[in-house]
């Protein structure tokens, strides 16, 4: 059975990918720390991973197209809080 090709846009492009599937994942969280006292949480889920054929970064690793998703989370000091 051959692999099946998927269309993809990718900015104004449209590639052919193969999936890949995901065989393991770490996740970890990016923190920022905000001058007014917030703090800022973001990870990213990643949906789908699909290899371009016949396409190489300048430094010959294979070409990916990642679907993802970015999830954020605010938590701020009591002072810039809105009562619910």
């Amino acid at each position: 059975m051959s692999e099946m090709l998927i269309p993809l846009v990718v900015g104004t492009d449209t590639v052919q990918g193969l999936p890949v599937s995901i065989r393991g994942s770490e996740q970890r969280m990016s923190e920022y720390h905000l001058a007014d006292g917030s703090l800022v949480r973001v990870t990213v889920l990643v949906q789908a991973v699909y290899r371009v054929p016949e396409q190489w970064d300048p430094n010959g690793n294979p070409m990916y197209v990642v679907t993802s998703q970015t999830i954020a989370t605010v938590t701020s000091p009591e002072s810039l809080r809105k009562k619910p």
